[in-house]
């Protein structure tokens, strides 16, 4: 017999109210509800007891303990007092009579008890009627089908099949695009390009390239090669492929630790949710996929009953504490995260990082000499203003932080040589290098008005380009016979087709071109434009017969070596080419280069070349086809002799051609090229112009650097120059790590840094905001949340599919686009962070993309779904567990939405990255739209490596791995996955489509930040863990936790701290420390101007000498011996600092980029002009050198491209070079033309038929 006896209130403020007391007061019996809550069968049982059979249980007279305050419900006009008191008006209680009750149930259990009947008085106020409380009981226990496991399999199945769309396009186009997908195999040099990879459908996944780079420790071949240099220090981008193996290893750990060791600990002999869990009042269920998690077990530790009878003794059972079954399996996990799953993996990455400090040393050491690079801002320096560069470079050779500004250091020997490759005394590092040595100092003038002009003339380049393309993409070669366009030629006609013949400049030209205007001529000479020169040159014609074989018709040839007097008496004296009389042709007129021979008469006629032709058979006396096949007749007159000439058809074998072909426009509108011509004429005028004033522009900025007026600042490298006060480093240590723009608009320093910040920190509070939004709709199905959240009414339902969708796929979907929004913002706005270099860009970037991932993505949406898991708790005012296990509980339970962003992404993320549409659709349309060899190497160039994009989705997973791997095991699988596609995809972008251009590379510096924060991410699981069991008041178990937490964090920082720090300025020796604070004074202070003859000390007295024209990238480099007596050593002596990249400027390296694109011949020698300047740190537009003008060439032997060159560089001065042709195309064509022309001999059908 259960004795209840607590005080009942007479009137409950609300329904939700007097439902609460009633679970709280635990009147229950096992046989009716699971739970230990009032349940809606007790409930339900109690309203089915009619005021007349409490009355006869009256009549008993017994009396014992009363239960005062339950609601009764009376039959007919009876109103009960639940529904009275849920108005809100005091029931008055006038008489209240005390029953003994007994109920019998179905189980054969007897509970006795008492009750004590109220009488109301008569009251004028009638309440409504209310329906007792509805009950929903939606939870499902593991291995069924609810809501939200339906939404999950809906959504895994929808992402994979778009993610495997993706990768099998990818798979198809990859072989067809080899301009964007087998980048590496054309663009670097021969020496660093990977082996070919085939075309195969799936050969991407097994690349011949490593899938985990190599480390050697071995570096004695260093500068031998750049094949051998390739192999013992990799790039960033191999780096990075390290990492993400590194982390695949450590998700992979964890995964199969959760789903061997920590779910085993949660479901075995553990009661389901449909055991244990009490009954939702306003519906919601907790779903059956956090069945399998850490919150089945812990449930457990609540105040609880089981139905399951063998499992009351790891649940509470009336007052007895019998939990402590679930206490053991708690220690055992806790020793499993901190033992097996922190220790494992922090002992992997700290040993992966001391590989990758150990390269970056031997990188530094061997690779860049110890040699470093940075920038001095004139803000920063002030006391140098006014002050020339060469009274900059006395200043640090006389206070002893240089040893000579034109010295280089040996990357393999360590010895110092100067621009001759003498070994500079004092040099060797035994005899002692100075702490802090600059090797270069190179002054930063201000180059706006410079910058505009070569831009413009860019432009003017462009159009000139554009317009010479389409005009010699306006003729072609021409056979000259009716009816056959296309020109066949041998080996030897092709060699002479490729010589350019010249137009003379003599008088009478116009005279001579009027003459060849003969009839016959379909085209008439253009005046518009200027032709080819092969359009006008006087072609000699070719017999097919030998010099001294008899003529046909008797007409004398002359012998070879026949002195001229003996052939003035032939008929045929003087020049070859003979007058044809129209009024003597019959057949109408002849097109141009149709063979003709003279007949017996003397006169010219259509003639027959060989004696094959002339057995052809007539279709009758005199007679020959016309153009439409039928027979009609054609006499050449001569001495009343007629001849029969066979016209040439389709049907007819066609008489061969000996002459050289003819280069004719493709159609007659000579007005369109003619307004082409207009265009390059002035272009080119143009372009001469802007290359003059060009050129006295630099003059003006060198004499600048000299005077040290409108300067921006100085660019340094060299030993130990971080030292120097207020530098800022480029760790790139490459010219194009340097963002030029920026150095000119003086927008590097600590406000922008603020501002990009501050923007930063907008961004997160804004993807929060969103996140909180996809967390609310993610929670939708949470028990008793749609109550409070009228409009998720809906979405409440355990068993509809539509509210499954509604509460996974749709949340995913908008947390992606919310993400991907906020990564895509902070790539654009790093750009304003105020960085000198592109290396710390990109560095700043992932950093703040890395603690959007992890604080907002990770930990904030956890928090906000934890909390809206528990807006009932909150909003209930008296409740009996507290609102702290309902948050621990929402935080696993959001768990669930954070597995399926991963299962969307695990399949379409890397196929993304392998495909890049966006890249992919810009490249097309780009390359599709060009029409010069230049434009089509823009459309081609490769994009900058982004780290932010390639491991945006990787961070992602490991921050979610850190914190729910053991804790939601479920989770892992994806991860795994995720990380396992990502790593085959980078595999293969980094060995064949990224291209290391556009930023320098840092020997692992972004790739040891990574290291560092994975490892202070292995706190996130301890912590998260310590958090729940707090919630449960087990206080041993999570302080255990929380402070592993805690020294996880502090050893990670410091162990990191210790093994990447640098010497400071103490380890310095007096004398250096001394000089560094004479040059600190001497910035910081301002002096005097400085007079003419220090501002100019190194400037030479030839200045006041004219200005020489110029022509080519020497006169850059005497304009800087003549101004500031500097000149740049050669390659062979220059230092490795700054380093080389893949990087090629089309407006420099002209000669190079003609040679770089898919399918070119290999490379050749020729003279790169960007060697010249390799190791000049001065802005791009002050070594800006002539253009060079990028042709296309014609392979079908026009020579319009080779004819055009020729004219603007002899009469122009401009430099030109043409595009590279692929010899397999070549030689396709020629044995095309000879396998034609042997058809052709063998008289076959297919040679009629072709002709």
């Amino acid at each position: 017999m259960s004795t209840l006896s607590d005080p009942a209130p007479t009137s409950y403020p609300s329904y939700a109210e007097a439902v609460q007391f009633y679970e709280k007061r635990q009147w229950k019996h096992p046989a009716w509800s699971s739970s230990a809550s009032l349940s809606s069968k007790s409930v339900s049982s109690v309203s089915k007891m009619s005021l007349a059979s409490l009355s006869s249980a009256t009549a008993t007279g017994s009396s014992g303990s009363s239960i005062t305050g339950i609601p009764t419900w009376s039959s007919g006009s009876s109103t009960s007092a639940l529904q009275q008191s849920t108005t809100g008006f005091p029931l008055p209680l006038t008489t209240s009579t005390t029953v003994p009750l007994t109920l019998t149930l179905a189980s054969s259990t007897i509970l006795t008890s008492t009750v004590s009947l109220v009488e109301l008085s008569s009251s004028p106020t009638v309440a409504p009627v209310m329906d007792p409380p509805a009950y929903v009981s939606g939870n499902v226990c593991a291995g069924g089908l609810d809501s939200s496991a339906q939404g999950v399999l809906a959504t895994t199945i929808i992402t994979a099949l778009i993610g495997l769309l993706i990768w099998l396009a990818f798979a198809i186009v990859r072989p067809r695009f080899p301009h964007l997908y087998a980048l590496r195999e054309w663009f670097p040099n021969p020496d660093i390009r990977p082996p070919h990879l085939r075309s195969g459908l799936l050969a991407f996944l097994h690349p011949p390239v490593p899938l985990v780079p190599d480390l050697p420790a071995d570096t004695s071949d260093a500068g031998r090669s750049a094949t051998d240099d390739a192999q013992l220090f990799p790039s960033d981008q191999e780096l990075t492929q390290r990492t993400l193996w590194t982390a695949f290893f450590i998700a992979l750990g964890w995964t199969l630790l959760g789903l061997i060791a920590a779910l085993p600990l949660y479901v075995a002999s553990t009661p389901c949710w449909a055991e244990s869990s009490p009954q939702i009042p306003y519906g919601g269920a907790l779903n059956t996929l956090t069945d399998l998690s850490l919150l089945r077990l812990i449930k457990l530790m609540d105040n609880t009953r089981v139905s399951d009878p063998s499992l009351s003794r790891r649940a509470i059972v009336g007052d007895s504490d019998k939990k402590p079954n679930t206490r053991i399996r708690l220690i055992i996990l806790t020793v499993l995260v901190l033992l097996l799953g922190v220790l494992p993996a922090m002992f992997k990455l700290i040993r992966e990082f001391n590989a990758v400090v150990a390269y970056r040393k031997r990188w530094l050491e061997v690779h860049c000499a110890n040699i470093e690079m940075g920038w001095l801002s004139l803000k920063d320096a002030p006391g140098f203003t006014g002050w020339g560069e060469g009274r900059i470079k006395d200043f640090l050779i006389k206070n002893g932080l240089s040893s000579g500004m034109n010295r280089a250091r040996s990357p393999r020997t360590g010895r110092i040589t100067d621009s001759n490759g003498q070994v500079a005394e004092g040099g060797n590092e035994d005899n002692g290098r100075p702490d802090v040595d600059v090797h270069g100092l190179f002054t930063i003038p201000e180059t706006g008005r410079l910058a505009e002009l070569i831009e413009e003339r860019d432009r003017v380049l462009e159009d000139l380009e554009v317009a010479e393309a389409r005009y010699i993409a306006s003729f072609r070669l021409t056979s000259g016979v009716p009816g056959q366009e296309e020109v066949d030629l041998d080996d030897d006609e092709r060699d002479r087709s490729m010589r350019i013949p010249r137009p003379k400049l003599l008088s009478g030209t116009h005279q001579r071109r009027n003459s060849r205007q003969v009839a016959g001529v379909d085209e008439g000479t253009p005046t518009s434009y200027v032709a080819p020169s092969s359009y006008y040159k006087l072609r000699e014609v070719h017999d097919a017969e030998k010099a001294d074989a008899p003529d046909p018709h008797g007409v004398k040839r002359p012998k070879a070596g026949e002195p001229l007097t003996e052939s003035f008496g032939r008929s045929v004296v003087g020049t070859k080419f003979q007058e044809v009389h129209h009024d003597e042709i019959k057949h109408g007129a002849l097109s141009l280069g149709t063979a003709v021979r003279m007949g017996k008469s003397g006169r010219i006629g259509l003639g027959l070349s060989s004696a094959s032709e002339r057995d052809v058979p007539p279709h009758g006396p005199n007679s020959i086809p016309d153009e439409h096949g039928e027979l009609r007749k054609s006499t050449i007159s001569g001495e009343g002799n007629e001849e029969r000439v066979p016209w040439p058809t389709e049907t007819t074998q066609r008489p061969r051609q000996h002459q050289t072909p003819l280069v004719r426009p493709l159609t007659g509108q000579h007005e369109t090229l003619g307004q082409i011509y207009h265009t390059i004429s002035n272009a080119r005028t143009r372009i001469k112009a802007l290359n003059n004033e060009i050129s006295d522009v630099q003059q003006e900025k060198f004499n600048d650097i000299a005077a040290g007026r409108a300067v921006k600042g100085w660019l340094l490298f060299g030993n130990g120059i971080r030292h120097i006060p207020k530098i800022k480093m480029i760790e790139g240590r490459s010219k194009e790590d340097v963002r030029w723009d920026e150095l000119q608009g003086n927008r590097i320093g600590l406000v922008n840094t603020l501002i990009y910040w501050l923007s930063v920190v907008v961004v997160g509070l804004l993807l929060a905001a969103a996140l909180a939004a996809v967390a609310g709709l993610a929670v939708a199905g949470a028990p008793n949340y749609a109550h409070f959240a009228g409009f998720l009414k809906g979405a409440s339902s355990s068993d509809n599919f539509g509210a499954g969708i509604a509460t996974t796929l749709a949340p995913t979907v908008a947390a992606t686009l919310f993400i991907a929004a906020a990564v895509y913002l902070i790539h654009y706005m790093s750009k304003i962070g105020g960085y000198v270099s592109v290396s710390s860009m990109l560095l700043s970037e992932f950093k703040s993309i890395f603690y959007i991932l992890t604080f907002v993505c990770g930990m904030w949406l956890t928090a906000a779904g934890a909390l809206l898991f528990s807006v009932g708790s909150f909003a209930a005012a008296d409740t009996n567990e507290p609102r702290s296990r309902t948050v621990a509980d929402g935080s696993i339970y959001i768990a669930v939405l954070l597995m399926v962003i991963i299962i969307s992404l695990a399949i379409i993320s890397p196929g993304l990255l392998l495909l890049r549409p966006v890249r992919l659709w810009k490249t097309w349309t780009a390359y599709r739209k060009a029409v010069t060899p230049r434009q089509r190497f823009r459309a081609l160039y490769p994009s900058r490596y982004n780290p932010s994009f390639a491991l945006a989705c990787s961070v992602l997973a490991v921050v979610f791995a850190s914190m729910f791997a053991i804790i939601f095991p479920l989770i892992g699988p994806p991860i795994v996955l995720l990380l396992i596609l990502t790593l085959v995809a980078h595999r293969f972008l980094v060995g064949y489509v990224y291209g290391r251009t556009g930023v320098g590379q840092t020997g692992g510096l972004l790739q040891l930040w990574i290291l560092h924060r994975l490892g202070t991410l292995l706190a996130l699981q301890p912590f998260v863990l310590g958090i729940i069991l707090l919630s449960r008041e087990l206080w041993g178990l999570a302080g255990i936790l929380l402070g592993a937490a805690f020294l996880i964090v502090v050893f990670m920082e410091a162990y990191t701290w210790y093994r990447m720090r640098l010497p400071g300025r103490n380890s310095l020796s007096p004398i250096a420390r001394d000089s560094l604070e004479n040059l600190a004074r001497a910035t910081s202070l301002r002096s005097r101007s400085p007079s003419k003859e220090e501002g100019l000390s190194l400037v030479s007295s030839r200045l006041t000498h004219s200005r020489r024209p110029r022509s080519s990238m020497a006169s850059i480099l005497d304009m800087m011996s003549l101004t500031l007596a500097v000149m740049p050593s050669t390659s062979r002596t220059r230092g490795p600092v700054p380093l080389n990249t893949e990087a090629i400027d089309d407006r420099v390296s002209t000669e190079k980029a003609a040679r770089t694109r898919p399918g070119a011949p290999p490379y050749l020698s020729f003279a790169d002009r960007a060697e010249d300047t390799a190791g000049l740190l001065y802005p791009p537009p002050l070594l800006a050198p002539l253009p060079i003008i990028w042709l296309p060439n014609d392979s079908d032997g026009a020579n319009v491209a080779h004819s055009e060159a020729f004219d603007l560089q002899k009469y122009h001065g401009l430099e030109v070079t043409l595009e590279a042709v692929h010899e397999r195309r070549r030689s396709y064509s020629t044995h095309r033309s000879a396998s034609r022309q042997q058809e052709a001999r063998s008289g076959s059908p297919a040679a009629s038929h072709n002709a």
